[in-house]
């Protein structure tokens, strides 16, 4: 998770990126949209949900501060598996390709750390497609 990242790293990285903040109830972004950064929020709730094979839309994971999310998009150039829509007043940090790449290249681990998430993630995606996950 990137709140393991050395806050020097961090700090180096928003110095560079940009603020972004979204009102509650505001989509950040929609599944098929192309997502060229990574979100790293900084105050305020969030959820990621999906359209199941039934067309229900169902809430994959909830995310808040420290929390990140783009991840799935970015890392593997595809469009956006998910939408992200704001559950309180967001604000977040966008971090951008050439900028996670940096990050990454100074802390390894967290190429595992983001190995993980996006697996993990993934696995949600895909159960919540399949209509197994009754609706939070």
């Amino acid at each position: 998770m990137l709140a393991s990242v050395e806050l020097e790293s961090l700090s180096d990285l928003t110095e560079e990126a940009s603020l972004n903040a979204s009102a509650a109830g505001e989509q950040v972004f929609a599944e098929g949209d192309q997502v060229r950064a990574l979100y790293f929020i900084l105050a305020g709730r969030a959820e990621a949900s999906i359209v199941d094979a039934a067309g229900i839309s169902r809430t994959v994971y909830s995310l808040g501060r420290g929390d990140f999310f783009g991840e799935i998009a970015l890392f593997s150039d595809q469009p956006s598996p998910v939408t992200v829509r704001a559950t309180e007043d967001l604000e977040v940090t966008l971090i951008l390709p050439d900028q996670a790449q940096a990050l990454v290249d100074r802390k390894p681990s967290l190429a595992r750390e983001l190995g993980i998430t996006i697996e993990a993630r993934a696995r949600l995606i895909e159960t919540a497609r399949q209509g197994s996950i009754s609706q939070p």
